[in-house]
């Protein structure tokens, strides 16, 4: 009302001034006291609408909510912010959009992807049309970021949360922990954890300042929230329980994506926690390295309302009538329910044995109304009350973890037990075991980075390493890692075979297994040992007394290839692996049966007696020889590596030149060299080096090059 009632005087007095000066206008010519005037008047007007504007906007209260008064408010999410960006230029760009009479900035955060950062934004009386499913974009012009590459980002608003959301993120110094929750059935991500008739969000408004660090007190969680479609009345969505982990499962991913992935805490209020339960059960049968490094990150879970045991759900049936959502809410009753009876049964193993994880569950105490309609023929929460989760559903998690100091009562009804605010005791009760939770788990993973595990491996991790999967696969499962199938258990060996021909790519799978081991098991060590001959098999265990300070390895009269043995074997509180490369000479391990050399027989130097052999370690050869591989396997199945498949070649060829290369191009080469990654490493670091094409050195295989197929003949490590 200022800015228009600014607006009236000015255009009134403009008006008096351009009668005034009308007759001293000459004609022909310009009045340039008139244009002054005129321009004067119009940058006073704008000028006053957006001063007045920026006052009206900028003006936001400290916490969301205390200055908006009676106006309708909402929270909006609003994602591709740039990393550059804060609140105020956010604040600033969101101004010029003219979204909402009154604006806050209530959190912005940098999000798992590392990507962009997203802001939580309270907007009074929005001028947003709101619809489920729709975003509402906003693009950003080249003064609002220096993205030269990517001219049209722009930024996302919307309030459905549906996906993860990140609440609040430390300084990366602080960043010890992450904590991710998900809401319940017909619940909101964001509005499902507000208190009761308030703005006050206790995930991001309070938890972060109360989850420190035990050495400096500083806040150290980043907080997270996970929406899904979850709507009960009118749903179109036919999504089942597994669907729905699947996809958080998917979401999870991006905290592996880094270098580092913390421990996580996950918070699971009513669906949300068995969505979190088939989702960990889903982790810890997977063999892909991503998976195993969450399950293994994932050290507490703290259930609000889970029905572990199934719920009332005969209220929600008339409310969901035939629509496809009806299979979800049947699959989660307290009757019957097949699939919340298997769930439990595989949760119990799904994060390891009692010692290796927490989980914490809260239940009701009151009543909750249930389904029924209103005056106007809207589904609401006024119907009767009763209890939706019982106590022994909420409470019946893993059969260790029974006792008061796993479960604890909270005196609210099913929906309110996960609303809070700033000053609620019950709030008190959640964050205390939240931090203590979350101390343990910081003191569980800096025993494992304090592990005094060896990773002695020669080579570097191989950048150009595609495809082999299938074999890798092979040997995590012969090893006990893999994911086994039900119907054909088979027992964990301590020794594997990985035959084939030279050139396969033996040595390579067996690296890239090395590699996996240390960044999925780093309480492992992992010993490289050469055995193309006896001087290098015994350099490599002198090697390894060195680094693993062997006692005894500096007596003269020591024998160092029996001292390691008998070493590795005694360090039973320390899981190892032996790759030994190269296993093809039959006879330097293994005493013939008739022996040619009598004197060699007699010195009793068959290198298979130093093999170590106990149940904290185990051994990967790699070998030409199928009889070594018999023989080192003791009549079990060798792993049999073949040539790289068309794909595979494909891929390699691609990832070493680091250049499209069309497919008939690539065959072409790869069908020259049997489609062995070794001869098409050589050939390719050929192909760099001489700065030739691909058809060209096909040309020259063709032409019979005998020096180009010299240097192709000759052996090399990886």
């Amino acid at each position: 009302m200022d800015i228009i009632r600014t607006s009236k005087i000015m255009m009134s007095y403009l008006k008096e001034r351009l009668n005034d000066l009308g007759a001293l206008e000459l004609v022909g010519e310009p009045n340039m006291s008139l244009l002054a005037l005129t321009t004067t008047c119009f940058l006073v007007v704008v000028t006053g609408y957006y001063v007045l504007r920026r006052r009206a906007l900028i003006n936001k209260p400290k916490h969301p909510g205390k200055q908006i008064g009676s106006k309708e408010t909402s929270t909006y999410r609003v994602s591709g912010v740039p990393l550059d960006w804060d609140d105020d230029k956010l604040r600033t760009f969101l101004m010029r959009m003219e979204l909402a009479e009154v604006m806050t900035i209530d959190s912005i955060a940098k999000e798992a992807n590392i990507e962009s950062k997203t802001a939580t934004v309270t907007l009074a009386n929005s001028n947003l049309q709101h619809s489920p499913g729709k975003s509402h974009q906003f693009y950003l012009s080249e003064e609002y970021h220096n993205d030269i590459l990517n001219l049209d980002r722009s930024l996302s608003v919307e309030n459905d949360f549906i996906g993860l959301t990140t609440l609040y993120a430390p300084p990366p110094r602080d960043h010890k922990i992450d904590v991710i929750a998900l809401s319940g059935l017909g619940g909101h991500a964001f509005g499902s954890f507000k208190e009761r008739g308030g703005t006050h969000m206790w995930l991001r408004d309070s938890l972060p300042h109360h989850i420190t660090s035990e050495t400096d007190n500083r806040p150290m969680a980043r907080l997270m929230i996970y929406g899904y479609e979850s709507a009960v009345a009118q749903s179109k969505s036919f999504q089942n329980l597994e669907d729905l982990a699947t996809v958080f499962h998917s979401s999870l991913l991006a905290l592996a994506a880094g270098p580092t992935t913390r421990p996580i805490i996950l918070i699971g209020h009513s669906l949300g926690g068995l969505i979190i339960k088939q989702a960990l059960i889903a982790l810890s049968r997977s063999s892909i390295s991503d998976d195993q490094k969450l399950i293994r990150a994932v050290y507490g879970v703290i259930f609000f309302g889970t029905p572990h045991d199934g719920m009332d759900i005969s209220s929600l049936i008339p409310m969901v009538g035939d629509g496809p959502n009806r299979f979800l809410v049947e699959s989660i009753s307290r009757i019957n329910s097949q699939i919340i009876s298997m769930q439990q049964r595989d949760f119990h193993r799904a994060l390891g044995k009692k010692g290796d994880s927490e989980v914490f569950c809260f239940y009701e105490t009151l009543e909750s109304p249930t389904a029924q309609r209103d005056k106007r023929d809207v589904w609401k929460m006024i119907g009767p009350t009763t209890v939706l989760v019982t106590k022994s559903s909420a409470t019946h998690c893993r059969p260790w973890e029974d006792g008061s100091e796993h479960i604890c009562a909270i005196a609210r009804t099913h929906s309110d037990m996960v609303k809070f605010g700033p000053h609620d005791p019950d709030y008190r009760n959640v964050w205390l075991r939240l931090r203590a939770l979350s101390r343990r788990a910081i003191r569980a993973r800096d025993r494992l980075q304090t592990t005094t595990s060896k990773f002695l491996v020669p080579y570097r991790q191989n950048p150009d390493f595609v495809g082999r999967s299938d074999v890798l696969d092979k040997i995590k499962l012969q090893f006990g890692l893999g994911q086994q199938s039900e119907s054909e258990p088979s027992q964990p060996r301590r020794r594997v075979s990985l035959y084939g021909l030279g050139g396969v790519g033996k040595t390579q799978i067996a690296l890239a297994y090395a590699y996996w081991i240390r960044d999925i098991y780093p309480d492992t060590s992992v010993f490289w040992v050469h055995a193309s001959n006896a001087d290098r098999f015994r350099a490599a265990y002198a090697f390894i007394a060195e680094k693993c300070n062997v006692p005894g390895r500096k007596n003269p009269k020591a024998d160092i290839l029996l001292l390691v043995k008998r070493w590795l074997e005694e360090q039973n509180k320390m899981q190892w692996l032996m790759i030994i490369d190269n296993v093809d000479d039959v006879e330097l391990f293994f005493s013939p049966q008739r022996s040619d050399n009598p004197e060699a027989h007699q010195r009793g130097d068959k290198l298979a007696r130093y093999l170590p052999d106990c149940n904290h370690g185990s051994i990967l050869i790699t070998t030409r020889n199928r009889q070594v591989g018999v023989k080192f396997d003791q009549g079990s199945p060798l792993v049999e590596v073949i040539k790289m498949t068309d794909d595979e070649a494909h891929q390699l060829i691609q990832s070493i030149l680091k250049t499209e290369v069309s497919t008939d191009e690539a065959l072409l080469l790869a069908s020259k060299l049997e489609h062995l990654p070794l001869a098409l490493a050589q050939a390719l670091s050929f192909i760099q080096e001489n700065t030739i094409s691909i058809s060209k050195y096909v040309q020259l295989l063709d032409q019979g090059d005998n020096e180009l197929v010299d240097q192709l003949s000759e052996s090399f490590e990886p």
